[in-house]
């Protein structure tokens, strides 16, 4: 399974580290980049994607208020910040993770690991033609939904 991923950040040079580090990821691909959240508005409406790493201080709208007014349908997201303060409210919000810059590969892995490991238990759960299990008469027995 491969991930979808947008980079939004309003520096050029931001966005241009973290799709540094997509490159050398295999699971992931760049599907496009935006410098704020109405560009962003733009590429989720032409854009299949799976996760935005999104930058919370930008000009315009606040991510956070824009993540609120959109939550549910919005991909994952992972928040790339220099701010600290905004980490509880991520998580309030469902983030998968929050990554403090300047952000090292390893830690940028391991919030991608996590964010395909949500996304691969979330198209499972979706999946209505996955196999179940059942208990009947003390043992589980498996349950094919084609059956």
């Amino acid at each position: 399974m491969n991930l979808k991923v947008v980079v939004v950040d309003d520096e050029p040079i931001a966005r241009q580290g973290i799709k540094s580090f997509i490159e050398k990821i295999d699971f992931i691909t760049f599907s496009g980049e935006a410098k704020n959240v109405e560009e962003l508005k733009d590429v989720l409406d032409h854009t299949d994607v799976d996760l935005i790493f999104l930058d919370i201080e930008m000009s315009g709208l606040s991510e956070i208020d824009f993540v609120k007014t959109y939550g549910n349908t919005l991909p994952l997201i992972i928040f790339i910040t220099a701010y600290h303060e905004y980490a509880v409210e991520s998580y309030e919000l469902h983030a998968v993770d929050y990554l403090l810059k300047p952000v090292s590969f390893d830690r940028f892995v391991d919030a991608s690991n996590r964010a395909l490991d949500i996304k691969t238990l979330s198209d499972r759960r979706n999946n209505t033609n996955a196999s179940f299990y059942i208990k009947q008469d003390g043992r589980y027995v498996k349950v094919d939904p084609k059956e």
